[in-house]
């Protein structure tokens, strides 16, 4: 080669450039991932905003009138309490999820402090822990809303079917949500990693 000839730009070899390529590939896969996982868990907030929001306003306003009618016309309606019962379980449950989102559940943080350099471990341990009892609950509450759908509330004749189904959708709703703060966990982890290196 003349002398004028342009050099390798990662001399003397090519693994350099394939090593930055890949580098940079592998790190902007676990960024979109990261986005993509968060973009999700924000829809699943919309989708359940609300139809909670709108499930909370009906409770308020059957409980109020179970009060109102109960001691100002000292004529308690029957129906309310299965009614509110039921919106109760519905919304406690499709709302479990927005608290391990948020990570407002109760945990046991004993071991993450005495093992901070196992702090990874034990949150995906936590993680893969929560699903595993979610996707049981999801399966057991859907057994169960099957096997009482003949059973109605004695006031309302409403099939306990809807009662036991609010708590499959929340096990359910739980488990999406956490397999994606799983994933994001594990991108995170990765990508804190690669700073460290490159610091």
């Amino acid at each position: 080669k003349g002398p004028g000839h342009p050099g390798p730009l990662f001399p003397p070899t090519m693994d350099g450039t394939k090593m930055s390529t890949s580098h940079l590939s592998g790190r902007s896969r676990l960024e979109t991932c990261l986005a993509a996982c968060r973009r999700l868990s924000d829809i699943l907030d919309l989708v359940v905003a609300v139809p909670v929001t709108l499930t909370l306003i009906v409770l308020v306003a059957i409980v109020g009138y179970s009060v109102v009618a109960r001691y100002v016309f000292a004529n308690p309606p029957t129906w309310t309490e299965e009614v509110s019962l039921f919106l109760i379980i519905a919304v406690v449950f499709i709302s479990l999820r927005a608290t391990f989102k948020r990570g407002q559940q109760i945990g046991i943080t004993f071991f993450i402090d005495k093992f901070p350099r196992f702090r990874l471990f034990f949150s995906l341990f936590g993680y893969a822990t929560t699903m595993l009892f979610m996707v049981v609950a999801t399966i057991q509450s859907y057994k169960f809303a099957n096997f009482f759908a003949v059973y109605k509330a004695p006031a309302t004749g409403i099939s306990f079917y809807w009662l036991y189904l609010g708590v499959t959708i929340g096990c359910g709703l739980t488990v999406l949500e956490t397999i994606l703060l799983f994933i994001q966990e594990c991108c995170r982890s990765v990508l804190d990693s690669q700073e460290e290196a490159q610091a």
